[in-house]
């Protein structure tokens, strides 16, 4: 297991490799050692091949990159990944599968502190407390997350090609709509077909009863703090969450809707052109309007 102190002076140590190995894995699985050997050379110019050479053995000793499996192909260390990813903003969005996930245990939690409070265990009300604030807080991370990869998403697609085919070139950007604002925007509508937000309205109302109950009946000053500390939390999640959406809804929905219209433009003059070969250009259009 690698050792944490180790890892970070490493990091410390390697970060402009590290940093831009991380950014070329969207593209990655492995890395040839060739391949990293010539990595090193651009980005450590003055060193001699035989210190890159010596880097390329740092990192792999260290444990920043791994050897695959019936292979000498180096692939980096996932621990490594997922940490330097989130300090850079690299995320895959997240699936909305996850957030159902989330959104059952937060339900759990809820019902775990209903029945602590009946049962009068203070311990299991704070682990209860506690449960549906770790869920929560991992909604923040995750939705701060989808707000860098959406943004990310959007600036390749506008620095893509020009000459490259648009639905091609914004491939991306359908899927990621697809992917996260549709079901996000199920997930967060207010109505009956909801289930995230009206969750989060819930909450909200139980913590608050909870602690009034509390209050009446006694309690330690620690445990009612700890109560409105989560709907706190609740109240930041719902008002992160519309605005995580709708930011993300405005960095795609224009792309989309270039894509829609080209797509509505490029039917339109295929159609024009078939009446063209069946019927000819003198019986397709009027003849004030043609150009000769």
């Amino acid at each position: 297991m690698i050792n944490p102190r180790s890892l970070i002076r490493a990091l410390d140590k390697h970060w402009e490799a590290i940093e831009r190995i991380v950014l070329l894995g969207h593209d990655q699985i492995g890395y040839e050692r060739d391949a990293v050997l010539a990595l090193l050379g651009k980005i450590y110019v003055h060193e001699p091949s035989e210190q890159q050479l010596e880097r390329l053995q740092q990192l792999v000793n260290a444990e920043l990159l791994i050897e695959m499996s019936h292979s000498n192909t180096l692939q980096l260390n996932e621990n490594v990944r997922q940490f330097v990813g989130s300090l850079l903003h690299e995320h895959d969005l997240g699936l909305s599968d996850i957030l159902k996930a989330r959104i059952i245990d937060i339900k759990s939690g809820l019902e775990q502190l209903h029945q602590a409070l009946q049962d009068r265990d203070m311990a299991a009300l704070q682990r209860g407390a506690v449960r549906i604030d770790n869920q929560l807080r991992q909604i923040l991370q995750q939705l701060d997350q989808d707000i860098h990869a959406i943004q990310a998403i959007a600036e390749r697609a506008k620095g893509a090609d020009e000459r490259m085919p648009l639905p091609r070139r914004y491939r991306e950007v359908l899927e990621a709509y697809d992917r996260f604002v549709q079901p996000m925007t199920e997930l967060m509508d207010t109505g009956a077909g909801g289930s995230f937000y009206p969750l989060l309205e819930e909450a909200e109302s139980v913590l608050e009863s909870l602690s009034q109950q509390l209050l009446i009946q006694g309690g330690l000053y620690s445990h009612l703090l700890l109560l409105r500390q989560v709907g706190f939390r609740v109240k930041e999640v719902r008002e992160t969450g519309r605005l995580a959406l709708n930011q993300c809804t405005n960095t795609l929905m224009p792309l989309r809707e270039e894509i829609r219209r080209h797509n509505h433009l490029s039917a339109a003059i295929g159609q024009l052109l078939g009446e063209v070969r069946k019927k000819g250009l003198r019986w397709t259009f009027p003849q004030q309007s043609l150009p000769v």
